[in-house]
């Protein structure tokens, strides 16, 4: 092949390559999480004495879909969700499973189960999400939670008890701040735990 040939096919591959005839950009794709399981040391003995049941957690707007959310600490008014990273299901749905799981583990109750109409327990327990988003900006990226729950004994006393806590993000990326949502959730439960205890004797 002469020079001459093999400088206009040098050149055609360049131009094509420059207008895009090697194909699209691969689209991204879509990642999902679980929130992790956590430590959960059994109690001496059951706290409450009968069926504690767990209601659905309740939220507003973006809290309510499965896009993990965030917000820039110097926009702290503006939340913005990822739009590959996403929970397998709503935090509502995963945070009632999650606390159930928790309690049924270190057995606070006899017996622990999901709330369902019809199904008669001595104690309720639900939830609401004001917050649960990772915050990033300047110095060490976050998680924020804040939840507050009802708790309901028998002869409809109701008790309030809500919790926040930041907690750091050990790492980059959003698997770290998965993570870092366990932590925020297992000092809220451990405290749950506490307050419940309290508030019944």
């Amino acid at each position: 092949m002469s020079s001459f040939k093999h400088s206009i096919i040098l050149s055609l591959l360049v131009w094509c390559m420059a207008a895009g005839c090697a194909g699209p950009s691969p689209v991204p794709s879509d990642h999902f999480y679980r929130l992790p399981e956590l430590n959960a040391a059994s109690l001496d003995r059951p706290v409450l004495l009968g069926t504690l049941s767990i209601a659905p957690f309740s939220a507003g707007g973006l809290y309510n879909e499965r896009s993990i959310i965030y917000v820039d600490e110097n926009q702290p008014l503006e939340l913005k969700r990822y739009r590959y990273h996403l929970w397998n299901n709503t935090p509502v749905y995963l945070l009632q499973q999650h606390l159930a799981d928790y309690l049924k583990k270190i057995g606070i109750a006899e017996q622990v189960v999901i709330f369902q109409p019809g199904v008669e327990s001595e104690y309720k327990l639900s939830g609401n999400v004001s917050h649960f988003e990772r915050v990033v900006g300047n110095g060490v990226d976050q998680v924020k939670v804040s939840l507050t729950f009802l708790f309901i004994s028998p002869g409809n006393s109701t008790q309030a008890h809500e919790y926040q806590v930041s907690f750091p993000v050990q790492g980059g990326g959003i698997h770290d701040s998965v993570e870092a949502f366990g932590a925020a959730l297992q000092q809220i439960y451990d405290a749950l735990v506490q307050d419940v205890g309290q508030s019944i004797r």
